[in-house]
């Protein structure tokens, strides 16, 4: 009796790490994808940690993604505190992205709400009048949506 569970178990195991083995050769022989993206990120969250959460995964985007990927981040709402020079927890970092190519753009109507105008803005970001709009056109155009922050 002993035996037979002696040879259950190690047949369990030998099992156990062929399946291991397939799943970490799989992960290994994935295909990377060629084709650019087109994503637009919702910041709206006036947080600083959800700003500089957005950064870390602008980093991996733009680390990672094929050559040619177009990001849009679309602030508004309480994420406009973002894109605002002496605001902006975070402002270094949309400087390095600007110039990377990733677009920054502004609610022109949150930035009347919160009466910011375009030069209180960090250099080369853009505005739209709706942020909430310029969100419905890109998916129109099929970018992918993704929101930031809570």
């Amino acid at each position: 009796m002993r035996q037979i569970l002696l040879l259950l178990f190690l047949f369990t195991l030998s099992v156990a790490g062929i399946a291991q083995t397939n799943t970490s050769q799989s992960v290994k022989t994935e295909k990377v994808r060629k084709k650019p993206y087109k994503i637009v990120i919702q910041m709206i969250s006036k947080a600083p940690s959800d700003h500089a959460g957005l950064m870390r995964q602008l980093n991996n985007i733009t680390s990672t993604a094929p050559k040619g990927t177009q990001v849009e981040i679309v602030c508004h709402g309480g994420g406009l505190e973002m894109l605002v020079n002496d605001k902006s927890s975070v402002k270094a970092d949309v400087e390095k992205y600007i110039q990377q190519g990733v677009q920054f753009v502004a609610c022109e109507f949150t930035m009347k709400r919160e009466q910011v105008t375009k030069d209180m803005l960090i250099k080369d970001t853009g505005s739209v009048q709706s942020g909430v709009l310029e969100l419905a056109d890109k998916q129109d155009k099929g970018w992918a949506y993704i929101k930031a922050g809570n």
